[in-house]
């Protein structure tokens, strides 16, 4: 059975654009800013990789771990809802493969919204 967050978490904003809007102000070209999306994407999927030989290896440790490195990136590139499930998910007693995917799908989301909104 799914968490209850997980049929309410399509609600929050995908970004945060004020963080996002922040970062440009920095990365000013293109090119920089794909840079930085292409850093969050690769980190993001090692960590997700993380998390699933977490899960695998019954290391909840660094299950957990990965999970609160990537609610920390989610937050600061301003993936807003990726952050929050990543979040919850650090609460949560027990989890399971199809979450992992739930997170992974949400990621995917937030990397495509990201470069959406490049330049």
């Amino acid at each position: 059975m799914k968490p209850n967050f997980i049929k309410t978490y399509p609600t929050i904003p995908l970004l945060k654009m004020k963080v996002w809007e922040e970062i440009k102000t920095f990365a000013q070209e293109e090119y920089q800013q794909l840079a930085i999306i292409k850093c969050f994407k690769r980190d993001f999927y090692d960590l997700i990789s993380e998390a699933r030989g977490g899960i695998t290896d019954n290391n909840t440790p660094l299950l957990l771990q990965s999970l609160h490195t990537l609610k920390g990136i989610a937050g600061t590139i301003g993936a807003t809802r990726l952050q929050f499930i990543t979040k919850e998910a650090e609460g949560m007693t027990r989890i399971d493969s199809a979450f992992i995917d739930e997170i992974e799908q949400c990621g995917r989301v937030s990397i495509d919204a990201l470069n959406n909104h490049c330049g």
